[in-house]
């Protein structure tokens, strides 16, 4: 979570079409936010930051709804299985003042690479296209955002979710 959850019951946001609309949110008077919602999903792809820029803005992306398995998940009318990899984006926009934020990853047993505003800030583990180029790892990250930032682009490439992928400001 960012810095100063807190367990005030209000709405919160969640993602819609790929975009994070925080900008009204007061993080100092509300806490935290799970970044929950549809995440731009891109299936049996590892895209990086440069590549993702251009697909954005198509029609024919994909949205997948996170905390979730891609289990019985269906890409063009075909149910997909705990196998495989994907690439999920996510643009957030934040508040003109806010204080320190940090991304929280939770523990998750997959490989997973995760680029913020292009630059890459987390690895696990090795994402490759199959088991023999992968390697999953278990651990929790937490990432610094850095001040003054107002766009938040996430780019996070996965193989195998196994498990329910939860990611929270």
């Amino acid at each position: 979570c960012l810095t100063g959850c807190s367990t005030v019951s209000i709405e919160k946001p969640a993602a819609h079409n790929g975009h994070l609309d925080l900008g009204q949110w007061n993080f100092q008077r509300n806490g935290g936010i799970d970044l929950d919602g549809e995440w731009y999903f891109f299936w049996d792809e590892l895209l990086g930051p440069d590549e993702i820029d251009s697909r954005l803005s198509r029609t024919d992306a994909g949205f997948f709804k996170l905390p979730s398995t891609w289990n019985h998940f269906e890409v063009d009318g075909v149910p997909l299985n705990g196998k495989g990899f994907a690439t999920f984006a996510l643009v957030i926009t934040l508040p003109e003042q806010y204080p320190p934020l940090s991304l929280k990853i939770g523990e998750v047993l997959t490989s997973y690479s995760l680029w913020l505003n292009g630059l890459k800030v987390s690895t696990r583990g090795v994402t490759g296209k199959d088991r023999a180029t992968s390697r999953p790892e278990s651990l929790k990250d937490i990432i610094r955002i850095p001040a003054d930032t107002q766009r938040v682009e996430l780019v996070l490439q996965v193989q195998e979710v196994l498990v329910r992928l939860q990611v929270r400001i």
